[in-house]
């Protein structure tokens, strides 16, 4: 992308400073101008024509002879050609004539202006086809070949690669997205990933390999042979073989629609359409489940004092793991008359699809206080689990408690239970003690047109209090789930 091309809020923008002799004549500090296209090509083409205009502008303003006009001409046609005043043999298009305007209100009028363009057209062609650097001129007439690099059909290549391919879908979706850079880093490095999975494949465990691949030869056949070895051979769940297919089929929509390539189709379009079987879920505690669970986590402190509370604190109140770890220490509300936590964006995460929402700790809320009494740094911005909190957002957290899991039920127990369960028996638990569903979506920072009623009515019809006593309703429910796991 062009040094000086921007984007904000899906736009494009040029921006870029006068020099400070520059700018007393200019009258202002620097050149911005909002683009109108709305493609990463048509944008460069615009912002590469008005830094023709910024160069001019400085050379007239210290008093230097003006720049040859060739290659603004050459960025002009360009940028006409991409909005369709230009065909692509060469004849010129005017959408711009409008018959109620006076001056096109007849046809000599109008033909009148068609012949000042085509004469302008002409008078330039000799200049135009001269400044285009056309790479391949053999056997071809230099005016043609010029004109075909000129209105784009001479750039465009047959022979993209699948690295080509993910370069683009990369630093297109950085554009599009206007994320802090280290949510930038982690959305990167996710989309990496899944690239890189997908061309070691290709190339048969070789990366750098798979990713020559020409972009145009990978058919759906293709596409159906890499998503039978997610299920047979890295025996990837449903939803973790849903989301690589997507973001590959994202990455394919946008090079394809870039590179243009006629008759080419996305060989991963739908492909990830699988519905998750009940059997692949990930399962809630049984009530039985949930005391052993809880009574491993109160052993657990000594080891690692941090999980073990995280752990329980996921088992009272519901939330995600990245709702905890993550959190501040201006986010304790242990002091206030209703003692609570708020589960809220910072810089250290950002919460997709989450409503920012109190939660009550109930019989964690001594732990809590010792715990938060202990530590040395006790700045609001401070993280309150520095273990855990990592910049990018994520932790190593999960895989943590999955080996207490193994430690507590062995390896084989036929049950997979997650960190993730605490947050399905909290909605089972919940349903069973007959809270709103609409406040028990709002505990749990559900985003539904539901919680948002909660969220508005909050500290109103829906007070502190009347949350707390709907959780306090869910943390003594004993008796949860379908008929053979109730607890007799």
């Amino acid at each position: 992308m062009p040094k000086h091309l921007t984007t904000r809020n899906n736009s494009y923008y040029f921006r870029r400073m006068y020099p400070a002799d520059v700018q007393r004549i200019a009258g202002q500090r620097e050149l911005k101008r909002k683009l109108r296209a709305s493609k990463l090509r048509e944008a460069e083409l615009e912002a590469a024509l008005i830094n023709q205009e910024f160069e001019r502008t400085v050379q007239l303003a210290r008093g230097q002879e003006g720049a040859d006009h060739g290659v603004a001409i050459v960025l002009a046609t360009r940028f006409l050609q991409s909005k369709g005043l230009i065909s692509s043999t060469g004849q010129l298009t005017f959408p711009a004539l409008d018959p109620r305007k006076p001056e096109h209100d007849t046809i000599e009028k109008q033909l009148a202006v068609i012949g000042e363009w085509e004469a302008k057209y002409e008078a330039t062609y000799d200049q135009l086809a001269l400044a285009v650097q056309v790479e391949n001129t053999a056997a071809v007439n230099p005016q043609t070949a010029a004109f075909d690099q000129l209105i784009g059909k001479a750039s465009l290549r047959s022979d993209y690669s699948l690295k080509d391919a993910a370069e683009f879908y990369v630093r297109e979706n950085r554009l599009k997205h206007g994320r802090t850079p280290d949510a930038q880093k982690k959305s990167e490095a996710e989309q990496r990933r899944r690239l890189d999975l997908f061309a070691g494949w290709l190339g048969g465990g070789n990366v750098e390999l798979g990713y020559r691949k020409p972009f145009k030869s990978i058919d759906r056949a293709t596409a159906q042979r890499f998503k039978a070895y997610l299920i047979e051979e890295k025996h990837w769940r449903v939803a973790t073989r849903n989301k690589c297919l997507t973001y590959l089929n994202s990455a394919f929509n946008a090079a394809g629609d870039e590179f243009d390539i006629a008759g080419w189709s996305n060989p991963f379009r739908r492909l990830a359409s699988d519905a998750q079987i009940d059997s692949q879920k990930r399962l809630s505690f049984t009530p039985l489940e949930y005391r052993d669970w809880w009574q491993s986590l109160l052993s657990y402190r000594n080891q690692n004092p941090q999980a073990a509370l995280i752990g329980l604190m996921l088992l009272e109140t519901g939330s995600r793991i990245i709702e905890l770890t993550h959190l501040q220490i201006g986010d304790l509300r242990l002091e206030h008359a209703v003692p609570h936590l708020l589960v809220r964006n910072n810089p250290r995460r950002k919460l997709k699809g989450v409503i920012e929402h109190p939660v009550f700790p109930m019989r964690t809320k001594k732990q809590l206080e010792a715990y938060v009494s202990q530590l040395a740094d006790k700045d609001e911005q401070s993280p309150l689990f520095p273990r855990y909190a990592t910049a990018n957002g994520n932790s190593t957290l999960s895989a943590t408690l999955k080996k207490r899991f193994f430690a507590t039920w062995g390896e084989d127990s036929g049950r997979n239970l997650t960190s993730y369960s605490a947050r399905h028996a909290f909605k089972d638990r919940g349903r069973a003690a007959g809270v709103d569903l609409a406040v028990l979506d709002y505990l749990m920072g559900h985003k539904t047109k539901q919680s948002s009623v909660v969220a508005q009515g909050y500290g109103t019809g829906y007070s502190l209090s009347v949350l707390k006593e709907a959780a306090e309703k869910i943390n003594t429910q004993e008796d949860w789930g379908y008929v053979d796991q109730l607890a007799y």
